[in-house]
């Protein structure tokens, strides 16, 4: 307490000359500086934008209330932060004066916990906490997709990306400055409770929920692999679209593998072949095609080995019908695969 006479001096200042307004700024800077300091107005959001932020307009508080209203209660709850950002992809070089909007991207990183308090401020290092034991983050940035990883502690965004609270980015359709004065665009979404299963349903989803009906074609299932990793359960409609999505992958990993192996084979039989019909270094000379092209048939297949690992087929008693009557005992098939071909295999 007692900071109300710094502030007043501050808002009595601002109302004169400008040596008084260069007076105001400093004592605004003291005033900050006090607060992180561990002094207090006693109003923790108050504090938070003045030392953060450098205003006392207390209309600059009022996404912090907002979001403070919004997380009470919330506690067991989802809450998934969504942070974009404008990246460079690739680039117009030197003396070029604009930067085309294909090499203009969207960086994309996708935090999601489980609330274990409402909202908390660490006013000394500026940033918002959304209390979590954990959270599963994922980073999709210059157009590779990450996947979730588990990390520790609290989800957190600093005070100056809050400032981007609401503001949802769109590939850019016109170009950039091709220099220090071109404008990045960045973006803040905070889904709660049942606001984070609809951001992974997609606007399909919400555009056709409007009208009565279902539209899961643009379900992020990644969203799946997040839960799991949390150890919460999946939605039903999420459940049955991702069990029908990896059977698919899976079906598919066996038909490439199978179709991988018999052309193996045809070219080994057509190597053995040339072997047989030409002295030795003329035979090698006409097989450095076919054996560059075994090469690489044999890392396509460890690729999709290292996959069906993923996917845990390796495990298990998943049988599948490649045809009529043929039957792949698939952790078998896999297992033996992966000795065949040298991929290690889990312990």
């Amino acid at each position: 307490m007692g900071l109300e006479q710094d502030i007043q001096k501050i808002h009595d200042l601002t109302q004169k000359t400008s040596s008084a307004k260069s007076e105001a700024g400093k004592r605004l800077e003291q005033l900050q500086e006090k607060i992180k300091q561990g002094a207090t107005t006693g109003d923790r959001i108050k504090d938070f934008v003045i030392a953060n932020l450098g205003t006392l307009d207390s209309d600059s508080e009022k996404p912090y209330r907002e979001m403070e209203e919004r997380l009470k209660g919330q506690k067991g709850n989802q809450i998934l932060v969504v942070d974009q950002d404008e990246s460079l992809r690739g680039g117009p070089g030197s003396g070029i004066p604009y930067i085309s909007p294909d090499h203009i991207g969207i960086d994309i990183t996708l935090m999601l916990g489980i609330l274990t308090n409402g909202l908390k401020l660490d006013i000394q290092k500026g940033k918002l906490v959304f209390p979590t034991k954990e959270y599963a983050e994922k980073r999709d940035h210059r157009g590779w997709r990450g996947r979730w990883e588990l990390k520790k502690g609290s989800i957190k965004v600093n005070s100056d990306d809050f400032m981007n609270l609401g503001k949802k980015l769109e590939r850019s359709r016109v170009p950039k400055p091709n220099d220090s004065s071109a404008k990045w665009e960045h973006g803040l979404l905070i889904h709660t409770g049942d606001g984070v299963g609809d951001y992974f349903r997609g606007e399909f989803y919400l555009m056709a929920k409007k009208i009565g009906r279902v539209d899961n074609s643009g379900m992020n299932l990644s969203y799946v692999e997040a839960l799991n990793l949390l150890g919460q359960e999946v939605p039903p409609d999420f459940k049955g679209e991702y069990d029908r999505h990896v059977r698919e992958r899976r079906v598919g990993i066996i038909n490439k593998l199978e179709e991988l192996v018999e052309s193996q084979a045809k070219l080994n039989r057509k190597i053995k072949a040339v072997h047989g019909s030409m002295d030795k270094d003329d035979a090698i000379a006409v097989t450095m095609g076919p054996v560059s092209k075994l090469e690489e048939i044999e890392g396509e297949i460890q690729e999709h080995l290292k996959e069906a690992i993923e996917l845990g087929m390796h495990r298990g008693d998943l049988k599948l019908e490649r045809r009529p009557g043929i039957i792949i005992e698939v952790p078998r098939y896999i297992s033996g695969m992966c000795k065949t071909y040298k991929v290690a295999l889990p312990k």
